[in-house]
């Protein structure tokens, strides 16, 4: 089974240096995976600069690369620009919420390297204005932007224009920016049937004449899994039924295996009341054949047949309360303590026991009203002699009338 990482924008960058500057951009999407795959990806390009949107973040450090690479993050951490070789040296010249950008000396004239990301739900305003204040500090330099915008525009390969896509381009030409992306490229974003272009590769003027090459380029993760019977799922699968077949196979494997660890328990979820007897069940069809009976009358019988089922209804919800009543006594009769399973049945975790006061010391099996002459002789109990007070009226004259 293969599972793709997500297309990768492979810019070309010629300087006045005798060798070639690389520069990898990619959105890993937050993925483990992706991250991991960047390593040996950037081995395997010989990448001199990597311009990153939205890498796998732990602990505030982008897993899956060597700590030797110079990192420079945005305060998001939703951009980045990693920096693998020894040889270059850079300066950070801005960090911002979804911005970041460095300065890199190639050749005679040093290159400003910009990394960006703005999510689709999010203003798109904001990260433009964070580009705007860098390159307003910079101006008539190299200037190369790397970003993750998410707007639709039919100059870098959608066939649709959107509010974002519209904000870009006003954005491009009111900076004198150039597009590297051309529009017949290969997507930049693809998963399962859906497909976009949201990464671009901008520059300053200054710079469109150093770029050499500028394409996009797919690269594959294989992964193979196996269970303990040394089953495995075979990579590269070339076809829809291969990757059902792989599916099935995997599924199937991770539930047999948690049917050999995990300890199962059957359990009754709707266990037969032990009121409900044989004769009430044969009672219930009855009512039921009775029923349909009376659906299927003729008009002139139909009245009188629903006033008998009514009538057997009658009696057999009497039976039925009559079968409670009895189980429920007979439970109640043979229980020896107050606070048991009966007690909990009828109160479950709503009343404690200790809240029934009037059940200390004394039999159970008396009616309400004396349990709550108990409750109320518990709490306000009387005093050992009502005829003492301690009260004494004051002994004051009383008030002159009032006059007019």
């Amino acid at each position: 089974m293969s599972i793709d990482t997500p297309s990768v924008s492979f810019n070309k960058v010629s300087s006045t240096c005798l060798k070639p500057l690389k520069v990898l951009q990619i959105n890993l999407g937050r993925a483990k995976a992706a991250n991991n795959t960047l390593h040996p990806t950037s081995v395997k390009l010989q990448s001199d600069l990597l311009l990153l949107q939205e890498p796998y973040i732990y602990n505030s450090q982008i897993k899956g690369i060597p700590q030797s690479w110079n990192t420079f993050n945005s305060i998001s951490n939703k951009a980045a620009v990693i920096i693998p070789s020894i040889q270059l040296h850079a300066a950070l010249i801005s960090c911002k919420q979804n911005t970041v950008a460095v300065k890199i000396q190639t050749g005679q004239q040093p290159t400003t390297f910009i990394s960006a990301y703005s999510s689709p739900y999010s203003n798109i305003q904001e990260t433009l204005l964070e580009i705007q204040e860098i390159i307003s500090c910079l101006p008539r330099e190299k200037i190369f932007i790397g970003a993750d915008l998410n707007g639709h525009n039919t100059l870098w390969g959608y066939n649709d224009v959107d509010s974002r896509g519209t904000a870009i381009e006003e954005f491009i030409l009111a900076n004198n920016l150039f597009i590297n992306n051309s529009s017949d490229a290969p997507p930049t974003f693809t998963r399962n049937t859906s497909k976009g272009w949201p990464d671009l590769s901008l520059c300053t003027q200054q710079m469109i004449g150093e770029i050499a090459n500028w394409e996009v380029l797919e690269e594959r993760l294989s992964a193979t899994i196996s269970t303990s019977k040394s089953r495995s799922i075979h990579p590269n699968s070339q076809n829809e039924k291969d990757i059902n077949e792989a599916t099935y196979l995997l599924q199937n494997s991770v539930i047999e295996a948690c049917n050999k660890s995990y300890h199962t328990k059957n359990q009754n979820r709707s266990p037969t009341p032990n009121w409900y007897t044989q004769d009430l069940e044969v009672g219930k069809n009855r009512l039921k054949a009775l029923r349909r009976r009376a659906q299927r009358a003729p008009q002139d019988q139909r009245n009188s047949r629903f006033q008998f089922h009514r009538e057997e209804l009658k009696k057999y919800m009497r039976k039925v309360k009559t079968a409670k009543n009895s189980v429920r006594k007979s439970f109640c009769t043979k229980a020896s303590n107050p606070y048991g399973t009966h007690y909990k049945a009828a109160f479950r975790k709503a009343i404690k026991p200790a809240e029934l006061i009037a059940l200390n010391n004394h039999d159970p099996s008396r009616n309400h009203l004396k349990i709550a002459q108990d409750i109320l002789e518990k709490i306000f109990p009387h005093p050992a002699n009502s005829n003492s007070s301690t009260y004494i009226p004051p002994f004051t004259e009383n008030d002159c009338p009032f006059t007019k």
